[in-house]
């Protein structure tokens, strides 16, 4: 969910991948908190420990931030400013 990969998702409808960082080509699937929070339950694993790792957002990055609380009313975007996740599950 991170702002770096909406962006570009919103402008023109595309993932943008490269050849490193969030959107890497090699990666083979992507994650949200309540994604991965859901795949965990579903596969009857509990969460040991989550980590949330942030990246720096540009000012240009900050005013889309803006725009998009004003669309879906929710001021609590930090999701979209998490870069990675980390989780340790447990079976």
């Amino acid at each position: 969910m991170h702002i770096s990969v909406i962006m570009p998702l919103l402008k023109n409808g595309l993932f943008e991948y490269q050849d490193s960082g969030i959107l890497d080509k090699t990666h083979l699937k992507f994650f949200t908190r309540n994604s991965i929070i859901r795949l965990a339950q579903n596969l009857e694993l509990s969460i040991e420990e989550m980590d949330e790792k942030y990246t720096p957002i540009s000012e240009s990055q900050q005013g889309y931030l803006a725009k998009l609380s004003s669309v879906i009313g929710n001021d609590n975007l930090k999701d979209f400013e998490v870069l990675q996740y980390i989780f340790t599950l447990k079976k």
